[in-house]
């Protein structure tokens, strides 16, 4: 995308041109309002029905929250899912994710002909829309697709109710607030903090690619050509000398003497490089923070001075009991309440201190 400045003086042959190569300052930022609709039969979650797609996106690109993320779950499954029931390690994993990421999780639950749960299927919520009550369940690879008079193209589960054994099929929904029909992210609070960690990654794959970056003024001193010849120009320029194939390359000048030669002056960015590593930084705490979790406990050091156990077994014991207990019961409870008492424990991990606490070590079983 280019933008022109044209300005005329005393001499009309005398004009001035800048132009920037893919200048964008829009956001990608959506707000998670639930709207109604009465002709789709279920609530929208998010601007365009897609706010779990974006939670997904910055869960892909803003690399302290997928630290977090698959840090929580790590911990969650603790040192050993334990269960006689086949994949069940696999399943308790992804409904972990599921649940860290959305602060929500949906389980298919299916029935043999006697009446009996079979099995159990971690669905991804992206692909499940419900109705304000969460009584009647819509499936979709693709909602965006799905307009509100076509959600014929949606599959329909009823919740998954104990008492009625004839439903082969249907949902178990588990979600963690009361005020939503969807859950809402723990990390709720930091997702401007995930904007700016994803943007950092682009502009750093942005600057790779493009080589010239735009604190160089580039001079040509031969005449003003059309604008059409300036085009070529810039494309020529940027073909050559951009991207991080290109970097250190030579740049050649031909010219009839020395005041008619290409001439490169570079803008000053002051402590660019210091407010940008302070600001990576700063949205990175911020998203710990939203986890109550200590960098150490995603394996990051702090100023470089390693781990000291003293401030790691604090920190474990805090986030231990404070996050990942709570995320543990709600997830076992739900399992045995589909499958039966004791059909799935975590082991938490094996962690000894000199004093160890009971509450860190203790077997996630039913709790009730």
């Amino acid at each position: 995308m280019q933008k022109q400045n044209t300005t005329n003086t005393k001499d009309k042959n005398k004009s001035f041109r800048f132009s920037a190569i893919n200048r964008e300052t829009t956001s990608n930022i959506i707000p998670d309002i639930e709207v109604e609709s009465t002709n789709s039969g279920f609530i929208y979650w998010g601007e365009d029905n897609s706010y779990p797609n974006y939670i997904h996106h910055l869960y892909e690109t803003a690399t302290p929250l997928r630290s977090c993320i698959a840090s929580l779950v790590d911990y969650v499954c603790g040192d050993s899912v334990d269960s006689e029931i086949d994949g069940m390690e696999k399943k308790v994993r992804c409904i972990a994710t599921q649940y860290a990421l959305y602060g929500c999780f949906a389980i298919n639950v299916l029935r043999n002909r006697f009446g009996e749960v079979c099995d159990i299927i971690p669905i991804d919520v992206r692909c499940l829309r419900s109705n304000k009550s969460n009584t009647e369940f819509f499936y979709s690879e693709n909602f965006k697709e799905i307009r509100k008079w076509q959600r014929y193209k949606c599959l329909k589960y009823p919740v998954y109710d104990p008492d009625r054994k004839e439903i082969a099929s249907s949902i178990y929904f588990y979600k963690n607030t009361l005020f939503r029909t969807y859950g809402e992210p723990i990390y709720k609070s930091a997702l401007l903090s995930a904007e700016c960690q994803s943007a950092i990654n682009e502009y750093n794959i942005n600057s790779l690619n493009n080589g010239i970056t735009s604190n160089v003024i580039i001079n040509f001193n031969n005449g003003i050509p059309d604008e059409q010849q300036q085009s070529e120009i810039e494309d020529m320029v940027y073909e050559k000398f951009s991207s991080f194939r290109n970097a250190c390359r030579p740049m050649i000048n031909f010219a009839d003497d020395a005041d008619h030669s290409l001439t490169v002056e570079r803008i000053d960015v002051d402590d660019f490089v210091e407010r940008y590593g302070a600001l990576a930084k700063r949205s990175a705490d911020e998203i710990y923070s939203a986890f109550r979790m200590s960098p150490m406990l995603a394996g990051i050091t702090i100023d470089n001075n390693g781990f000291a156990e003293q401030d790691f077994e604090g920190a474990y014991r805090l986030f231990n009991k404070t996050v990942v207990q709570p995320l543990q019961k709600d997830i076992v409870n739900g399992i045995n309440n589909l499958l039966g008492d004791n059909a799935v424990s975590i082991t938490p991990f094996n962690i000894k201190w000199e004093d160890t606490a009971d509450d860190n070590n203790q077997n996630v079983n039913e709790i009730n």
